[in-house]
């Protein structure tokens, strides 16, 4: 088992504004994790990152974000949103190994 604990990326990430509220856009949150991670951990590639819609943005707001790398092992992503305005960061905060095959 790989350990991400300390893997944190601070990022900025675009918005998406719907009515009066401001929504953070899951698929470019989803994307940034993606190449980061693949940036950051030369020896994992994620397969999937698959983050909820509807999130509202707000400072020091939290949400999970599910990852799967290729190896089959999968990864949950806390994201911290650090502002009102959608920058964000993020770590993995648990992982476990691949499924052994039969």
């Amino acid at each position: 088992m790989k350990s991400y604990a300390t893997l944190a990326i601070a990022l900025g990430t675009a918005l998406t504004l719907t009515a009066c509220k401001t929504q953070i856009d899951h698929t470019k949150i989803e994307e940034s994790i993606r190449t980061t991670f693949k940036e950051q951990v030369k020896d994992a590639t994620l397969k999937t990152v698959t983050c909820p819609s509807g999130i509202e943005a707000k400072a020091q707001g939290t949400f999970e974000c599910k990852a799967v790398e290729e190896s089959g092992a999968n990864a949950t992503i806390t994201v911290t949103m650090t502002d009102d305005a959608g920058n964000i960061t993020w770590k993995v905060t648990a992982v476990a190994d691949a499924p052994a095959k039969p």
